[in-house]
Order: structure tokens, then sequence, then C-alpha cells
């Protein structure tokens, strides 16, 4: 690479004391509007992560992890600190890339996020993440002491809506992806897994509108039974297999995925509506009111009462309150 032009919109940042406590940061954003064949990135290792979208064009990659692979436009490519690795275009492309690294970056490694056997995402027609990307540019060019940690929480904004897409918990702007095999792709999407998420989506959906009408009114309503089994069976597959499927393409099991949906639909049921506890656990499918409550507490921080208590309660009526007063306040 010696001898290669300077890149576009290049910028470095320095992060501060506070941005590494915060255990995620942006260290350098560039482009190469058109790189040619000739720049040949080979035997390169890396003391951070470096997120690559090639916009257009196509090439190979090259890692000890995955030999040689083809890429094509628009694509993400994710490069990983001291793994060696090689690329080029075959005629030219576009690249935009970010350097990035802290904790967090290694725990959304260690989580899924991304996987060195699977460095690639093909955008399809995905407009999210290219609009994400020129985001974080835009903050690293903000005049001020917090551009820095801006860039941050747009890279953790990116970086959680490409796993979206990749598993399936996230739709392009179009969505490309009816495939008719069974078999996972290269690129880490899962027909089964599209399957069993859109099932449970359609599932809680229906039920959730049947007890959510209006808001106001959530008196008429079935209760939410979202089991995995079920799932497995709706798409006639056996339990472990959707189970062990499902973990590998999205980072999490199949029961915090439904879990998560119950919780959501239990929040809601709690600030807009006014029936007991009990009732709400049942609704979203928890015959025992007492582990509900339990398990509330462990992810929210509060029991279900204490929530719906702080919710009506906004934080001018705890301060009047507070002084010996109450007072309505618009919510």
């Amino acid at each position: 690479m010696s001898g290669m032009t300077r890149p576009a919109n290049l910028l470095f940042e320095v992060p501060s004391s506070t941005q590494r406590r915060f255990g995620l940061w942006v260290e350098s954003f560039g482009s190469f509007p058109t790189k040619p064949a000739a720049w040949i990135v080979r035997g390169r290792r890396l003391g951070g992560f470096r997120l690559m979208f090639v916009e257009r064009g196509s090439g190979w990659l090259e890692t000890p992890v995955t030999k040689k692979i083809p890429i094509a436009a628009p694509c993400l490519i994710y490069l990983f600190p001291g793994l060696v690795h090689s690329y080029a275009a075959d005629d030219w492309w576009c690249e935009h890339w970010i350097e990035f690294a802290g904790p967090m970056a290694e725990s959304f490694e260690e989580s899924g996020f991304f996987e060195r056997r699977r460095p690639l995402l093909p955008l399809h027609d995905d407009r999210e993440i290219p609009e994400q990307f020129s985001r974080v540019h835009a903050a690293l060019r903000e005049p001020h002491l917090l551009a820095g940690s801006l860039a941050a929480a747009r890279l953790h904004e990116l970086l959680v809506l490409a796993h979206g897409l990749r598993t399936g918990l996230r739709r392009a702007s179009s969505d490309l992806r009816d495939r008719s095999s069974e078999e996972s792709s290269e690129d880490g999407f899962d027909p089964i897994v599209h399957r069993a998420i859109d099932w449970i989506r359609d599932r809680a959906t229906r039920e959730m509108e049947a007890a959510g009408r209006g808001r106001g009114a959530l008196s008429a309503s079935g209760r939410l039974e979202l089991r995995p089994e079920d799932v497995a069976a709706e798409l006639e597959i056996g339990y472990s297999t959707l189970r062990k499927r499902f973990k590998q393409a999205t980072g999490f099991s199949i029961k915090e995925y439904i879990l998560s949906l119950q919780l959501r639909r239990a929040k809601e049921l709690l600030i807009y509506s006014s029936n007991p506890v009990e009732e709400i656990a049942l609704r979203v499918g928890f015959a025992d009111p007492f582990y509900f409550s339990r398990l509330f507490r462990s992810r929210e921080g509060a029991s279900p009462s204490e929530f719906r208590e702080r919710r009506e309660r906004g934080p001018v009526q705890v301060a009047l309150v507070r002084r010996g007063r109450t007072a309505d306040v618009a919510r």
C-alpha cells in the first residue's frame, strides 16, 4: 500500500478519559471513492476493530478464518483486532470505514453481533445502514468536545442496526430475503429463524391489538401464550434444532426473545390500564404472579407496582408531593 493516495474524508479522533469510561469510541473515519485493484491490502493486522462499507464495486477478502471469499457491494465488512487479513477490489470499488475500539466493542463480538467466521453482511437495498454511516461521519465533523461521544453513540446504533439486519430482528428497507432454502447462507441469514420471528411477532401483535385497542380500554384481553415449543411445532421443526439455530443467528435464546415481548406488553398494561398486577401477569402468560413480579424486578430494577407508580407520578408531581402539596400534572 506504499504510495497510496490520501483517503477522502479522513478524520481522526482521540478519545477522552470520559469516552473510555463509556466503553466505546471511534478512532478514525475515512473513504476511498474509487479504490483501484492495484491498491491491495495484504497481510495487515489491526489493533482495533474496523467496519468497512463497500458502497459500489466488487472484490475479495481473505483471513485465516474465512480463506478467500468474494465481496459484492453494497455490503459491510468486519475486520477484527489481531486478525491478519488481505483484501482488494476486482477492478475498483468505493469504500468507507470506521475504526473503533473499547470494552463495549469486545462485548459486541462476544455477544455475536459480529463474528470472525462471518465478516460479510450484504445490505441488498437497505438504506438505514449507509445513512447511519454518514451520521457517524457528520458527528466527527462537529466542532465541539462532544463530537467523539456523539460519533460513538451513532456507531452503537449502527452496530445494532447491522445485527438486526443479519438476524431478521430488523427488516431491510425493502425485504429481498425471499429464499426457498431452509439452510443458513454464508452471510448468516437463516430462513427458519426469520420464519420463527415472523410467526412470534404476528401472534403477539394480534393478541396485543385485541387487548389494547385505544390504549385506554384494555379490559377485553386474552392471555398471551407464546411457548418456544409451539413455535417449533408451527414450523414443523424439532425444538432443540430451533433453539440452537435461533441462538446461533441472533445471539440470544428464543425464550429471551419471547420474554422481551411479554415484558413490553406488561409495561403497556401497567401504564395504560388499572388492572391488578395479578391479572396483567396472567394476560402476558405468567400463571404465577409472584414469579412474574420477581422476574420483572430482576429486569427493570423495580416491581410492577413500583414501575406503575413511577409512571403515574411524573417528576414534577413527585417534587410537589415531597413539599407536602399535590397537583395534577399533564402526562
